[in-house]
């Protein structure tokens, strides 16, 4: 299965995202690390840890709406051939139905 132009969009933006996403929390993080007052780290923490967080929850929901666009293509497919195997067996089974089957007997040193 390809990956077309509308999947691959998915992929590239929600990694890019999800990177995004850490590298801002590690900048809030490495922003606030020395400082003592909690009131001067709100705003770090805010900004870039909600907001990173933000951002690769946004990742993660973009490739998975990838990988359930590529379940539904897969089930699509597989519809398509069970229709298709359907309208074999009914093809066959009316060949068959006007067929007539004879018992033959075995050869004698097939026999036991």
């Amino acid at each position: 299965m390809r990956l077309t132009i509308r999947q691959s969009w998915k992929v590239a933006a929600g990694l890019l995202l999800a990177l995004g996403g850490g590298v801002a929390i590690l900048a809030g993080w490495s922003s606030v690390r020395n400082l003592l007052e909690v009131a001067d780290q709100v705003p770090h923490l805010i900004s870039g840890g909600m907001g990173g967080l933000a951002l690769v929850l946004a990742g993660v929901w973009l490739l998975r709406s990838h990988e359930t666009d590529l379940v539904v293509e897969h089930l699509r497919e597989n519809g398509e051939r069970l229709d298709r195997l359907q309208e074999d067996v009914a093809r066959l089974s009316a060949l068959l139905d006007g067929a007539h089957v004879e018992e033959v007997e075995p050869p004698a040193m097939l026999r036991r």
